[in-house]
């Protein structure tokens, strides 16, 4: 990978807090699909894979306050997501690059990606940033939109072509491959049902077509 995984390239105010603005309901549904990815490996952390930085991200839209919540940056490898782990994100400057954010641990290094996901569709209150190496190696084959190969991995270049991509490509759930992010890929949904299926379904397909089996049965 050209830039090392995990790292936090914008700038961001972190106020202590204790919890996040986040129902009981919305907790164990964006949790246990958290444990699903987990379980498939689409995001963790590996000693042999990015220099043993832990990978992949989610969030969720705040449903009584204004932002998101995102998973903490260096979190990924955590067996069991746990409140601790999220932090807030109550508001981004995108042309300044600057996060303003709450919680007990700095925030994703995608976090922008995530607030110019957020930002560009109000329908969409669910994003999970994975990571596999089959579905992003045949994501020509999948049909999957993406970002140009030039584009780096949470910059401000990322930022804008995410909006352009989401502009260019309507249909919802979202699925997209970052081309410059190794193995990298995010799907945006209503629901994390939405989101963490649409992931499940790619890998079946990648899986297939890595077996030499047809993906035609398959659905987007």
């Amino acid at each position: 990978m050209s830039q090392t995984e995990g790292t936090i390239q914008f700038a961001y105010q972190l106020t202590h807090a204790e919890d996040v603005p986040m129902g009981v309901t919305q907790f164990a549904n964006l949790a246990a699909w958290r444990s699903i990815l987990f379980e498939l490996q689409l995001l963790g952390q590996m000693a042999t894979k990015y220099e043993g930085f832990a990978f992949g991200n989610i969030s969720v839209r705040c449903q009584d306050a204004p932002g998101f919540i995102i998973t903490a940056s260096q979190t990924s490898g955590e067996t069991q997501l746990h409140r601790n782990h999220l932090v807030h994100i109550k508001s981004c400057n995108l042309p300044r690059f600057w996060v303003d954010a709450s919680g007990q641990e700095p925030p994703s290094s995608e976090s922008l990606t995530h607030a110019m996901i957020y930002a560009a569709d109000a329908n969409i209150k669910c994003i999970f940033h994975a990571h596999n190496q089959v579905i992003w190696e045949n994501r020509t084959q999948l049909n999957l939109p993406e970002t140009a190969a030039d584009v780096g991995y949470g910059s401000p270049q990322m930022a804008e072509a995410v909006r352009e991509l989401m502009q260019s490509h309507p249909t919802r759930p979202l699925p997209f491959a970052p081309a410059g992010h190794e193995d990298g890929l995010f799907a945006c949904g209503q629901t994390p049902h939405d989101s963490g299926g649409l992931l499940v379904n790619y890998l079946a397909q990648a899986r297939s077509r890595a077996n030499g089996l047809s993906a035609q049965s398959f659905g987007p």
